[in-house]
């Protein structure tokens, strides 16, 4: 079997079409496999291959795609990364959505405190939550109420 060493430069504007385009095109799960076995592109510690390849792979339903994007947002804090792929596990139909809460929930504090202020409301946004003050949303218990409202409901 002849296996063809391609730099990862090559990837990155394959893949930020591929994740640009509305509707995503249904790329093969095989294909994608594939391509993720011989470039190994789900464990590169290039942050922006990374990103978009993990874009590609969660929005094509890639088996495991989304344990590999709860990893890259709990291993790089950069907001530049963290709000769209938490948007996109937020509208993710295959446990993406339960994988952002508890990313938030249990990492919250590991991020910058803007990065981590901003991943909480995006994510009280993207659930459809009801609308918070920004002092409400650091105590949001991810089940449509604060935990102020919880306690006094107890």
């Amino acid at each position: 079997m002849l296996v063809l060493l391609v730099p990862h430069f090559v990837f990155r504007p394959i893949l930020a079409e591929l994740a640009a385009q509305e509707p995503p095109k249904r790329i093969p799960l095989s294909v994608l496999q594939r391509i993720d076995d011989d470039a190994g592109l789900s464990k590169t510690g290039n942050c922006e291959l990374r990103m978009a390849w993990t874009t590609v792979a969660v929005l094509s339903g890639l088996p495991g795609s989304v344990e590999n994007a709860r990893d890259f947002l709990v291993s790089y804090g950069r907001m530049k990364y963290a709000r769209p792929l938490l948007a996109l596990l937020a509208q993710n139909a295959d446990g993406g959505r339960d994988v952002a809460i508890a990313v938030i929930r249990d990492h919250a504090s590991w991020y910058h405190p803007i990065c981590g202020n901003k991943l909480r409301t995006d994510l009280v946004r993207l659930l459809e939550l009801p609308a918070r003050s920004p002092s409400d949303t650091a105590e949001l218990d991810f089940a449509g109420t604060s935990t102020k409202d919880a306690q006094a409901q107890a």
